[in-house]
């Protein structure tokens, strides 16, 4: 991405993205903690409550997993950003359009390559 002020503007964006992803993984573990350590020592639990607490935290982590990946292509992003490669595929090296960067800021991959990449994993 040539423009300075969209590289700036870039750059404040994935911060704050990065910033709120942050919290929310530190929330969800914590959360997490917290639903694992909720019954008293020697306290009778339901088997339901058992059962609820481990989906609810089994979804805490995904959540968390899924955002730590976000978090990664940020951080990835970031460097891009930082070395002048941002805005062209790391695949084919090709300008990903400024629509699709509007869209996803930490797109690493035009279009086309980003679904190779989908249609291979899937």
């Amino acid at each position: 991405m040539r423009n300075a002020e969209v590289r700036k503007a870039v750059a404040a964006e994935l911060a704050a993205r990065k910033e709120q992803l942050s919290r929310e993984v530190q929330a969800k573990v914590r959360e997490s903690r917290a639903i694992s350590t909720d019954t008293a020592p020697g306290e009778v639990v339901d088997g339901v409550d058992v059962s609820q607490s481990a989906v609810l935290a089994e979804v805490d982590r995904a959540e968390a997993e899924r955002d730590m990946v976000e978090l990664a292509a940020i951080e990835a992003a970031e460097r891009r950003l930082a070395d002048g490669t941002y805005g062209y595929c790391i695949d084919c090296g090709v300008a990903i359009p400024v629509s699709r960067l509007r869209a996803s800021p930490a797109a690493a991959r035009c279009t086309a390559c980003q679904t190779a990449v989908e249609r291979a994993h899937h």
